[in-house]
């Protein structure tokens, strides 16, 4: 290694209010005069991240166990950025010429490719978590965003747009070819790597930049966060504007003063159930800003508490229990501080306390993987709606709710084209409930009726990109008989209101 470390293990005591929680490091792992722009939390709990010396060029690269003690490290990997696959196998290293692979197994060095990018300042990048695909980003100049195939590695599509969407702000590509990017601009674009074509352009708002991303696994959601720390989130499937916005939950700060910074790191639990975001302050008490924990179906605030410097990068291990975080400095002392949270004791809510509640929806009369149909669910008492959930079930409809709520309760759900059902639910009983859902409701009004038919009957025979995906029940990529019989059999029901 071409530096000294100090590695000090610190025990530490917690406390926890109803508003916020302030926690201090469980491990502590100081390094003087380096940065850690980026890192990852592995299936088996390991961690990898990168590390610059002040006034260097390359990146390092190390990898720590879960229970933070130091495994292997490579030296002078990247000049401007790099990323681990997901299964702890291979570091992708990026500079100026090559795209370097090293194994994170020993710490060997594998191979080096050109590139071919003309590349002068940083980049971003992402990689696949089948391993698959490499996406690299140039963060400043002119839009240029390259994917690459990791066997190679060889390029398989560039993206060259000139200044319509303004410049690379970050990239995330998923295992079905979803390619996405956030702008400078604030928009977010959804890209199909092996079709070569936009899909969608998910909008900004008043130009907000989104500083940082993420794709939900099945592909349904992006979550942005702005830069001016509101999180917002889009529909792929209809891109546009947003249709939820979470609002950042700061210590009655003016939201003006979480908008002049540039670092806005997220990270995402594997399985798309959590996010979390940290939230920059530039002036008051608080300007080290907080860090959130967000309940990736609805928003609610799981837990928060106050950064403890300025931080550079994150990631949050599937498990939830711990949160990692890399700092640029605490209390005036420059130097790299990573910490390991454990988020175990920030477990006060019910939803950590209890077995979530457990529910199967049966969905009729589709050729569409059940994981790929999300639900909304609302909980309801009295004819209120308590909480309302943006549900993505698994492939045999299994779905879990986390809840505040207790006792008995009507549960409502629906999907955009089966009507709603209810039941009544007791909580705590711990038993599974299971709902039927049936197609045929083309317009979303919880009815099949001579609006559907109309509606599907517009589209019908039409298939491709530009056909009307309501009216395709089956979900078979174009409207004919088969949908028409669906509807047909189901003409004249009404869901539960």
């Amino acid at each position: 290694m071409r530096f000294a470390k100090s590695t000090t293990v610190l025990l530490t005591s917690v406390v926890v209010s109803a508003a916020q929680a302030q926690i201090t490091p469980t491990i502590n792992w100081i390094e003087s005069g380096v940065k850690a722009p980026w890192m990852r939390f592995h299936p088996d709990g390991f961690l990898t991240h990168a590390s610059q010396i002040e006034g260097q060029t390359t990146l390092d690269y190390s990898i720590r166990d879960a229970d933070g003690n130091h495994v292997n490290s490579a030296s002078e990997v990247s000049v401007f950025t790099g990323i681990a696959t997901r299964d702890r196998t291979v570091y992708f290293g990026i500079d100026q010429l090559d795209i370097k692979q090293y194994s994170l197994a020993d710490a060997s060095f594998l191979s080096t490719h050109a590139h071919g990018l003309p590349i002068s300042t940083p980049v971003v990048s992402a990689v696949s978590d089948d391993n698959k695909y490499l996406a690299v980003g140039v963060v400043q100049g002119p839009f240029r965003v390259s994917v690459f195939d990791t066997s190679g590695p060889s390029e398989v599509r560039r993206l060259h747009w000139g200044p319509l969407f303004g410049e690379v702000a970050g990239v995330q590509i998923q295992n079905s070819g979803l390619l996405s990017v956030s702008t400078s601009l604030g928009n977010v674009i959804l890209y199909d790597i092996f079709q070569g074509r936009v899909l969608k352009v998910c909008s900004s708002e008043a130009g907000v930049p989104v500083k940082a991303h993420r794709v939900s696994p099945n592909g349904q959601f992006v979550y942005g966060v702005g830069r001016d720390g509101i999180v917002r989130v889009w529909r792929t499937r209809d891109g546009g504007s947003p249709i939820a916005h979470w609002l950042p939950p700061i210590n009655g700060e003016a939201m003006s003063d979480y908008t002049g910074d540039q670092e806005h790191p997220m990270a995402m639990t594997s399985d798309g159930r959590m996010i979390a975001t940290y939230l920059r302050g530039t002036s008051g008490p608080d300007d080290l800003g907080e860090v959130v924990l967000y309940r990736a179906s609805d928003g609610a605030v799981v837990q928060r508490f106050i950064a403890p410097g300025q931080l550079l990068s994150m990631a949050l291990r599937d498990d939830m229990r711990y949160l990692a975080v890399a700092d640029l400095e605490i209390e005036g002392v420059p130097g790299l501080y990573e910490f390991i949270f454990k988020l175990g004791v920030w477990r006060t809510h019910a939803e950590f306390l209890s077995a979530p509640p457990r529910f199967t929806a049966t969905i009729q009369s589709t050729n569409l993987p059940k994981d790929r149909i999300p639900l909304t669910v609302e909980i309801r008492s009295g004819g209120f709606v308590l909480e309302r959930h943006l549900v993505e079930p698994n492939a045999a409809g299994e779905f879990e709710i986390s809840t505040s709520q207790s006792g008995v309760v009507d549960v409502w759900v629906k999907a955009s084209n089966w009507l709603a059902d209810k039941k009544s639910v007791d909580l705590g009983s711990g038993d599974p409930v299971a709902f039927t859902l049936v197609n045929g409701d083309v317009d979303g009004n919880n009815s099949v009726n001579v609006a559907d038919f109309l509606q599907l009957r517009q589209s019908f025979g039409a298939s491709g990109y530009l056909y009307d995906v309501a009216a395709d029940l089956n979900g078979d990529g174009s409207v004919g008989i088969a949908d028409f019989l669906i509807l047909r059999s189901n003409f004249g029901r009404t869901g539960s209101p």
